[in-house]
């Protein structure tokens, strides 16, 4: 993921192609992502998947793995740490999506 993201922001004058090209590679990336991958993910990994996701600036964004990412990271939230929730909300907001009302109420629990 992190190299497609690299790909595509080097690549952004190439044209259309490159970003029909960026999304087949994650339409073949992201089942096995969400079926192997993420459920083992800990915080680093979520924070690090979401930021990478954020800088593709796929749209729409996949929102499977999203969905997925959430679910992991309000499992492991206890062990995020400052730079990991910033890059999380990072990342939420540069795909203009929402966080779930579930994670903003986490994160504020873990703050107090």
């Amino acid at each position: 993921l992190m190299r497609i993201a690299r790909d595509t922001r080097r690549r952004q004058d190439a044209g259309i192609w490159q970003h029909i090209a960026r999304d087949e590679a994650l339409a073949i990336l992201e089942p096995a992502l969400r079926k192997q991958h993420i459920p083992a993910f800990g915080a680093r990994e979520c924070a690090n998947t979401l930021h990478t996701l954020a800088k593709t600036r796929r749209r729409p964004p996949c929102a499977d793995i999203l969905r997925a990412l959430e679910a992991r990271a309000l499992v492991v939230l206890g062990d995020f740490n400052a730079q990991e929730i910033a890059n999380t909300f990072w990342a939420f907001a540069t795909l203009k999506l929402q966080p779930s009302e579930e994670l903003m109420a986490g994160v504020m629990k873990q703050a107090a």
